[in-house]
């Protein structure tokens, strides 16, 4: 998987969460930020980023670089881990 891949998953999973799914990487980041204690300004203030583009990241119309990802899942004291599809999904999406 290259990195054009990866940044296609991630703008896909950040996209779900405008359909509402729970599971979303936007809501994770969400999830992850409030269980943080840390307001949308606060976080956007450590990562160096605006709390509007904060908000559209949350909401799954923001765009994440990979690195970006890294950065801002470690500035929340997560990770980001690849894990395998469910082979009806992957087949869905190849």
């Amino acid at each position: 998987m290259n990195e054009a891949d990866v940044r296609a998953i991630v703008r896909d999973e950040l996209a779900q969460a405008g359909a509402g799914r729970t599971g979303s990487l936007a809501a994770q980041i969400r999830q992850a930020r409030e269980a943080a204690g840390l307001s949308q300004k606060e976080l956007a203030g450590r990562f160096g980023n605006s709390q509007p583009h904060m908000h559209r990241i949350e909401v799954g119309r923001g765009f994440l670089t990979c690195d970006d990802l890294d950065r801002l899942a470690a500035l929340l004291g997560k990770r980001v881990v690849l894990v395998d599809l469910p082979e009806e999904v992957s087949d869905a999406q190849g």
